[in-house]
């Protein structure tokens, strides 16, 4: 993390209390084709959970509160709740994440239920903090069902410090199937006047 700018540290190393962030996303997009078809279905069904959705667009008001929930002395979650405003109406896209330190992987539970749960790896390249998905698995109840390669949506974040000060996103979704199926790519900064 020392390679990062202080801006991308400082939005990954909230201790306490909420933050929240107001920006735009230039660019909303699914696949087009036989591809993005299949993809709807997912993608719709996503967004009754708060985890994905359908809309596409460009330059979509977008705002990022960040939530630190403590689980034990000295350590939290980190509560991710994205909204995004189209002209007919706001998707929302939740998830919750924890970092394990015994294996290196942040977890990442999505969702209003945290049904889905993925490793993300983080490193840093060029300046870019980038988490890049790897196993993930099905929550039910007390129940993790591992998801097979063909099914799971490999997901590469990337975030960095642009010459304004703002944070740069870009977020894909892969899939062995469908290729890169949806995403999003903008700017936000963080709201200093913000209150809880």
């Amino acid at each position: 993390m020392s390679e990062l700018s202080p801006a991308v540290q400082a939005h990954f190393s909230l201790t306490e209390g909420s933050a929240c962030y107001t920006g735009v996303m230039k660019r909303i997009w699914r696949k087009e084709g036989w591809q993005g078809y299949l993809a709807y279905p997912i993608l719709w069904l996503g967004s009754f959970l708060d985890t994905l959705f359908p809309n596409t667009g460009e330059n979509i008001p977008f705002q990022l509160i960040n939530t630190i929930i403590p689980i034990e002395e000295g350590k939290g979650n980190m509560e991710w709740n994205r909204s995004f405003y189209f002209p007919n109406g706001v998707r929302h896209f939740n998830a919750l994440m924890h970092y394990d330190a015994e294996n290196a992987v942040i977890l990442d539970w999505f969702g209003t239920l945290h049904h889905l749960e993925a490793e993300l790896h983080p490193a840093t390249e060029a300046g870019h903090f980038v988490m890049e998905s790897g196993k993930q698995r099905l929550r039910l109840g007390g129940l993790k069902i591992p998801l097979p390669s063909f099914v799971a949506g490999k997901a590469i974040v990337r975030e960095w410090e642009q010459p304004d000060g703002s944070l740069g996103i870009s977020v894909t979704l892969h899939n062995p199937l469908l290729g890169a199926f949806f995403g999003y790519e903008g700017s936000f900064s963080k709201k200093n006047d913000w209150q809880p």
